[in-house]
């Protein structure tokens, strides 16, 4: 099984977050979410991350939602060891 992994906000879901999904999990046959908790996000308006974790899960390309220990990613890469990690394109 080849788990893909992709990192983020996520906050007030919209196309182009449901467009990266959908390509992210087309390189393989799982895809995990590492979502960026509350006391990481620095910006105010944002949904809170219940609603955040709720609403990933929703989606029938998503298979499984982690909630974030870091700021970042690294833990739970070190953790999963996806075989693809997909960034999207705003990350250079």
């Amino acid at each position: 099984m080849n788990i893909v992994m992709c990192h983020g906000v996520f906050s007030h879901l919209h196309e182009g977050h449901l467009a990266h999904l959908e390509q992210a999990r087309s390189f393989g046959d799982r895809l995990e979410v590492s979502l960026v908790a509350d006391r990481f996000i620095a910006k105010p308006g944002r949904q809170n991350e219940d609603v955040r974790l709720r609403m990933l899960m929703a989606l029938k390309v998503v298979d499984w939602v982690w909630l974030t220990l870091g700021p970042g990613p690294e833990e739970l890469l070190r953790l999963v060891r996806p075989e693809i990690y997909v960034r999207g394109q705003d990350y250079h």
